[in-house]
């Protein structure tokens, strides 16, 4: 059996309270730091398998003209083997409406102090009417035919309504088509703040979210519904995280976080990209 051995140097650093006179904490000299060397062992014979369905993408389609209906289209994504297929979208859905199955320019509007945003959302207009709305049901035809790709729904918790989402929840349910996960707005970290923002902090977010969550759940008492956490690689300063994970009422079933690796500039494969 191979093994790849890597040494990997921890500098522990003890603090050791002091009180300045003014009565703040000082760790200035108060800190004594120790250095060990932990050997780690990799072993690269043996495989893990990932569950069934682990893999699948986000359908970024708003904003272009290509239809669910497409067969050609459906053809191409099949190769794709997808886990899962995520309605309508990310970014571009934050002001759409899955009863029409178009961006509303009234909720586009509420994005002004957000102008990229703004232009993102105003982007999927036209062509979603071109297209006669990216509708529901289309999708889920077109998550059957390209393998029985799970359905993932994000909810639009920024301008549409909690009754909405009811609806919505109860129109799947009637339909007989079987939604993996309910996600409660899509990456609502970047619109925290205090200034023409949705709301504060997390915590507010949650508070937000609630509804939503009791009206999937009174549409249909097994719906999986997730509400998001920023990406771990945040790092120390992701308050957003620490918010959610304190908060004492955790009404949800899962929890979504995107992560957005740093790519290489240059000189880079396919290969190393999937490592």
């Amino acid at each position: 059996m191979f093994q790849s051995r890597i040494q990997v140097r921890i500098i522990l650093v003890r603090f050791v309270p002091l009180l300045c006179l003014s009565g703040n904490f000082c760790p200035t000299d108060a800190t004594a730091q120790t250095q060990s060397i932990v050997q780690i062992s990799f072993t690269t014979t043996n495989t893990t398998p990932l569950n069934p369905g682990f893999a699948g993408f986000c359908t970024e389609m708003l904003a272009d003209t290509v239809e669910y209906t497409d067969t050609n289209f459906q053809q191409i994504v099949t190769t794709l083997s997808p886990g899962w297929l995520r309605y309508p979208g990310g970014e571009l859905s934050d002001a759409f409406s899955w009863q029409s199955g178009l961006t509303t320019q009234s909720w586009i509007n509420e994005f002004s102090a957000y102008p990229t945003v703004s232009n993102l959302l105003q982007s999927t207009v036209i062509p979603l009417a071109g297209k006669g709305g990216a509708q529901f049901t289309d999708f889920a035809g077109m998550a059957a035919n390209v393998g029985g790709a799970k359905i993932v729904v994000c909810v639009n918790g920024f301008t549409d309504s909690s009754n909405s989402a009811g609806a919505f929840a109860q129109f799947a349910l009637s339909n007989h088509i079987a939604v993996a996960a309910w996600e409660l707005s899509n990456e609502p970290y970047i619109f925290k703040g205090s200034d023409g923002s949705f709301w504060t902090n997390a915590t507010q977010y949650a508070d937000r979210m609630k509804p939503y969550r009791d009206a999937i759940k009174a549409a249909d008492s097994n719906a999986v519904v997730a509400v998001f956490f920023e990406d771990a690689s945040a790092g120390t300063n992701n308050t957003w995280d620490r918010d959610m994970a304190s908060y004492s009422n955790k009404y949800w079933d899962a929890v979504v976080y995107h992560h957005y690796p740093a790519l290489p500039s240059n000189d880079f494969s396919f290969v190393d990209l999937m490592a």
